[in-house]
């Protein structure tokens, strides 16, 4: 089958790097490596029917983007390019300017490809980022999400849910049973995810007994049993955890900027995947963080917050209530900024809320309940300070009285 597609894609008997890319037997060959590709390819090779160096530079590329496409630069996809560029350069000197700007969109469109392939097989945690893609549900009103290993999710209504793990069992808010034993045992390795929409929030309990308080807007990804050697779960978004001591395997939790690995101890952790700036709370224990430019591990101390953020970390001390308040509903704000306070309210309910330059230079301190819908919470605090807000087509504006 493949040798017809070449002699029909092809009547000068010589397969470009255009073709290559253009070739779905090509393609899923470098995906999923097998020997009986490897020798069809290496007998296409030595009949001259593919050019030896275009063959290893389209290996060389498929490779660096089905990987770690989250590892790769901006740079490295730049020198990719550069190389496609003075490759064809010097094989096509003759042919149309046109057939170069095609492989090159070619590249580009193959490169989109291979990124929703990886994507869409979150085979081992391990390769963490693109695990989420997929199931983006996370806009206000819609439902909080438990994806089990057939990738069918268990949607829960209500603002709040709770889902524990155990041996043999997985209890949904106290009443409703999963049964384990009706999922093939072959997939117990396999990823679960909790998708918590915005304007709600969870709690879950994994199967080796660390308790996990899921704030709106966020993400979990993790085995339903842990393996013998480490615990790791990945998360986008921000939790609050008491991890279940156990010395011979360590609790990881991986965000697309940093590993924090624990062995019994408490700590919240903001990592949205679209904020740059993600941060560590210390409530109880100690902690070791690496980022991803770092090769030492940073060690925290209770009432110690580590942020993160363009590349530069920072240690602070901090008074931990205010940034774990939200496990209870509560949001704490001690002389912020009214734009802050805004901008959280419109991270946390998923509503666009604009601030005119007056107001939002404003700074209030108290509290308030995010259990409250968005309006209930802007009409109180118009009764106390000098603002009227108004709604329309998704977004609030904030001004003065």
């Amino acid at each position: 089958m493949m040798q017809n597609e070449i002699s029909r894609k092809n009547d000068s008997n010589r397969y470009s790097i255009h073709d290559l890319f253009q070739d779905n037997h090509f393609i899923a060959s470098q995906l999923g490596s097998e020997q009986e590709s490897d020798a069809y390819w290496k007998e296409m090779i030595e009949k001259g029917v593919v050019d030896k160096e275009d063959y290893a530079f389209a290996c060389r590329f498929i490779d660096a983007v089905q990987i770690r496409p989250e590892c790769i630069s901006d740079t490295d996809i730049l020198n990719l390019w550069v190389d496609i560029e003075v490759t064809n350069k010097a094989k096509m000197k003759k042919k149309k300017r046109f057939h170069l700007i095609s492989v090159v969109l070619g590249m580009i469109a193959l490169f989109a490809l291979i990124l929703s392939i990886t994507t869409i097989i979150p085979d081992k945690i391990d390769n963490y980022s693109p695990l989420f893609t997929t199931h983006a549900i996370l806009e206000a009103g819609t439902d909080i999400q438990l994806y089990l290993d057939d990738n069918k999710p268990v949607s829960f209504g209500g603002k709040e849910a709770k889902i524990a793990y155990n041996e043999e069992d997985i209890t949904i808010n106290n009443h409703e049973i999963v049964l384990k034993k009706e999922l093939s045992t072959d997939k117990k390795q396999t990823l679960h995810q909790l998708v918590v929409p915005w304007g709600k929030r969870s709690m879950l309990t994994l199967s080796e007994g660390s308790r996990i308080w899921v704030n709106a807007g966020t993400r979990v990804a993790y085995p339903v049993n842990f393996d013998k050697k480490k615990r790791e779960i990945y998360v986008d978004g921000e939790i609050y955890i008491e991890v279940s001591p156990d010395e011979r395997r360590p609790f990881i939790v991986k965000t697309t900027q940093m590993d924090v690995e624990v062995v019994g101890t408490t700590f919240n952790i903001t990592a949205y995947g679209e904020n740059n700036a993600q941060r560590i709370v210390l409530v109880a224990g100690s902690v070791k963080v690496r980022t991803i430019n770092q090769k030492t591990e940073t060690l925290l101390s209770p009432n110690e917050m580590y942020s993160f953020s363009n590349g530069i970390s920072k240690i602070q001390t901090v008074e931990v209530e205010d940034y774990i308040s939200w496990k209870y509903g509560l949001y704490h704000y001690n002389s912020e900024p009214l734009g802050a306070i805004m901008e959280h309210l419109s991270h946390y309910y998923g509503y666009s809320i604009l601030c005119s330059p007056e107001v939002s230079q404003m700074k209030f301190s108290g509290k308030l309940d995010m259990k409250d819908k968005l309006d209930t919470i802007l009409e109180g605090i118009s009764q106390i300070a000098p603002i009227a807000y108004q709604y329309n087509q998704g977004v609030y504006t904030i001004t003065n009285k």
